[in-house]
């Protein structure tokens, strides 16, 4: 259901720990924050729902600047704050420390920000992690409360409408209580994606780990292409699939613009007035009554970045 973890591992919340292989038969959902993965687990010894960290005592990164408790906002210099260090963690990736905040004496990560405004704008629909209210992006962005950047990472704290606190969001897959939410919650639209493209192209854009990574999302309920779901019949193919389809990502390159099959396809799409995402690496292979609509650049080196742009830009055409 997430990302299963090895090794030792802590409880966020009251410092509980236990080995990888017992966190993972507590996983409640997983989660994406601005392109980082994570879940959320049942801690058997508080019983809240928390995430983990593992780390090694007292970290031994200093930070310089001003600085801000996430929990109140309370602010002081990172020569103050190096005092009060609690520990150092890592949470899949993400390297941090806790401190321990002289305002509101709670444990607690850092951020600093911007003041009010500036953060990235978001799409879809997301949770906050106090309360689980969800919404969709445009309300979200009216409520941003400060931007933030806790070791590289940016973001912004959100005003929740329900729980009246300041909070993170999250969006995740994978769990019975996040779909209750969104079906109470949220009108959210579950999207089936067409995938055009040349088969020479197959292992240039590496088709499936796109699917596969697109289906990951909680909305994203099927990536559809030819050698996973075709016949032998391109007409009977299109048939079948386009009319399921609320979007097509053309994936552009010199063999698809010389493909009749590929041609067809996104004529097809056209004529259905079904909204149609190219992809590319040369603009020049874009066919020219397509060169006007929104399209993203498809680096290998920048995959993750891919992925989370390309389903922004589905969210974003579908739903609006």
């Amino acid at each position: 259901m997430g990302r299963e973890i090895s090794g030792t591992w802590h409880c966020i919340n009251c410092g509980y720990t236990a080995k990888g292989t017992e966190w993972n038969t507590h996983i409640i959902k997983t989660f994406q924050k601005f392109m980082r993965e994570g879940a959320f687990y049942l801690c058997p010894q508080c019983k809240t729902e928390t995430e983990l960290y593992r780390g090694n005592g007292k970290g031994p990164k200093k930070i310089l600047g001003t600085w801000h408790c996430a929990n109140c906002g309370f602010t002081t210099s990172g020569e103050v704050w190096n005092t009060k260090m609690i520990r150092s963690f890592q949470k899949f990736g993400d390297v941090g420390t806790i401190y321990r905040c002289p305002q509101c004496n709670e444990d607690t990560e850092l951020y600093r920000g911007k003041g009010r405004g500036g953060g990235k704008k978001i799409y879809g629909y997301w949770h906050c992690v106090n309360c689980g209210y969800t919404a969709d992006g445009k309300t979200w962005n009216g409520l941003i409360v400060k931007t933030f950047r806790k070791f590289g990472h940016k973001g912004a704290i959100y005003s929740c409408p329900e729980c009246n606190k300041h909070v993170e969001l999250d969006r995740g897959s994978g769990t019975v209580l996040m779909t209750k939410n969104l079906a109470e919650k949220a009108p959210v639209k579950i999207k089936t994606v067409f995938f055009s493209h040349s088969t020479r192209d197959f292992k240039t854009y590496n088709i499936p780990e796109i699917a596969e990574r697109l289906t990951k999302y909680f909305d994203i309920k099927d990536a559809i292409f030819w050698e996973e779901d075709a016949g032998h019949n391109i007409i009977d193919f299109m048939d079948k699939t386009l009319g399921v389809c609320n979007v097509a990502v053309l994936f552009c390159s010199a063999n698809a613009l010389a493909s009749e099959s590929v041609k067809k396809e996104w004529t097809a799409i056209e004529s259905l007035n079904k909204p149609i995402i190219p992809v590319y690496t040369d603009p020049e292979h874009i066919p020219p009554l397509l060169a006007p609509r929104q399209r993203i650049l498809f680096d290998r080196t920048k995959f993750d970045k891919f992925i989370d742009e390309l389903h922004e830009l589905i969210q974003k055409i579908v739903e609006e």
